[in-house]
């Protein structure tokens, strides 16, 4: 628009990204011209002779070694900030971005002697960098990441999403993986529409930017327990945002960059393309693993087991589905278990909605969840309060408060940590313009709340939340009808949790 503007002589104002743009475009500089020293490196060095024969050993060609711009950081820990002081960029500003660290009377490479992948934002910058070991015998860990900065924000990351949005946006779907080896994999099979979470858990903001492209998500995560976690997780956060999820299995626990190694690009194109499963299917059969046929407590257990992911769907053909195939497994009627199901409360792990709907069973256990949850409300608009106050630890806010009493809470927050990580100041009034109609109320009545000022009061606060969930998962137990052995050791491993959190305060 202003390069139109230019030609046509029509003056287009700056906007708020152009302002943070130009305060952090000295980051940027530094780490692109960071990029480009590596990438050089690795292709005019004797070292990078040694670093290409490792890449083309994993398979690596020179067409994907200049595609995702791979580099190398050498043996000589202070080549880099020699070149980035060639080019007038100061010391500090390289610290300040994660690159240079200062050590007897010496500046050096964070990332020295490493294989280096750069990352870029959402919007193609480069704003750090994932270093991998490649000499043999070394005692270093594996991976060095860029940390958190001022340009560097993680959970707001996609690996390759700038460069992959045409292809996600033109097919209408994404494929989603855990690192960005399993990317490059894809890449070698000609699935260039694919995106990686850089080993962390799927956060919100990096669903909201998936959703900005396609509303089609196929998850590829690893197939091991910590994976399965994670693309539980990854499930309920995007299916929570209507999006359709499928999940692929790797066989033999393979990730995708051993499985296209061992059975070659072709199979894995097919197994991309042609093997995912919906979602729920995929969380159906993961509690069908553990079903005991004819035994009671692995039936009742497998039951709840689906229940709790089927509350994550919205639709009733979903629901209806699901509850037919459990029928079947268990041999009971579709009446008994639909009445089961109505009675379940859904208690998410990634966020918290409040059940109107829901009838507790004893007026005693009605009163004390009541408590639990106006205890936690307010201690949750509290911690926003200080966020408000104390901007600086939005970021550390916002990463601890993952479970929310109520869908207000999380709206409020969501969008005070998202205008601050854009503007680096809090408008009040701006932010609540943005929220949900039902927020604004309760937006207001934390704005006119009296907090400590005091910041390290924060830990505390985070301490005392950690007791919600065990709180809450107590209260479901105590609500059931028929409780089992199951329930009453979990019932009493609780209560010793709690009681640990109580000694350490």
């Amino acid at each position: 628009m202003r390069e139109v503007g230019k030609k046509v002589g029509i003056a287009v104002e700056t906007t708020k990204e152009e302002l943070e743009y130009l305060q952090n475009k000295k980051y940027y500089n530094i780490l692109e011209d960071a990029s480009n020293f590596y990438r050089f490196y690795l292709q005019n060095t004797y070292e990078g002779k040694d670093a290409l024969a490792y890449l083309n050993k994993r398979h690596l060609s020179n067409d994907v070694i200049e595609r995702f711009k791979i580099g190398l950081s050498g043996n000589d820990s202070d080549d880099l900030y020699k070149a980035l002081i060639e080019k007038n960029h100061l010391p500090l500003d390289m610290m300040e971005v994660g690159l240079i660290r200062y050590n007897d009377n010496s500046y050096y490479d964070v990332f020295r002697r490493r294989i280096l992948f750069p990352i870029s934002d959402l919007n193609g910058q480069v704003v750090g960098f994932s270093g991998r070991i490649y000499l043999p015998n070394s005692n270093e860990a594996k991976y060095v990441n860029s940390s958190d900065n001022v340009i560097f924000k993680k959970s707001f990351l996609l690996y390759n999403y700038y460069e992959a949005r045409e292809d996600i946006k033109s097919l209408d779907r994404v494929y989603l993986f855990e690192g960005f080896l399993d990317v490059i994999a894809a890449y070698r099979a000609n699935v260039m529409n694919a995106v990686a979470s850089m080993g962390t858990a799927l956060t919100d903001g990096q669903a909201n930017a998936i959703k900005r492209l396609t509303n089609n998500v196929v998850i590829v995560y690893d197939g091991d327990g910590p994976g399965i976690e994670a693309t539980k997780r990854a499930i309920q956060i995007l299916v929570n945002k209507d999006m359709n999820v499928n999940v692929v299995n790797l066989p033999d626990g393979l990730d995708p960059d051993d499985f296209i190694n061992k059975y070659g690009k072709d199979k894995l194109n097919d197994l991309l393309l042609n093997k995912s499963v919906f979602a729920m299917e995929y969380l159906y059969n993961i509690c069908k693993k553990d079903l005991i046929p004819n035994d009671i407590i692995s039936m009742e257990s497998f039951k709840n087991s689906v229940f709790t992911y089927l509350n994550y769907f919205k639709s009733n053909l979903v629901i209806e589905t699901y509850i037919k195939k459990i029928a079947n497994e268990i041999n009971l009627s579709y009446e008994s278990l639909f009445g089961d199901f109505r009675k379940t409360q859904f208690v998410p792990i990634y966020k918290q909605h409040p059940q109107p709907d829901q009838k507790p069973e004893t007026k005693g256990l009605n009163k004390a969840e009541k408590i639990i949850k106006e205890k936690y409300d307010q201690l949750q608009k509290t911690l926003i309060k200080m966020a408000i106050d104390n901007p600086e630890h939005c970021d550390q806010i916002e990463d601890n408060l993952e479970i929310y009493v109520c869908e207000e809470n999380r709206d409020i927050m969501y969008n005070i940590h998202q205008y601050y990580a854009v503007n680096k100041v809090i408008d009040i009034e701006e932010i609540k313009t943005r929220l949900q109609p039902s927020s604004t109320e309760i937006y207001n009545l934390i704005l006119n709340m009296e907090v400590p000022k005091d910041v390290t009061r924060i830990e505390i606060l985070f301490n005392e939340l950690k007791k919600y969930p065990l709180e809450t998962e107590l209260i479901d137990l105590m609500k059931k009808d028929q409780k089992d052995t199951s329930d009453l050791n979990r019932a009493l491993e609780i209560q010793r949790e709690l009681k640990g959190f109580n000694k350490k305060e």
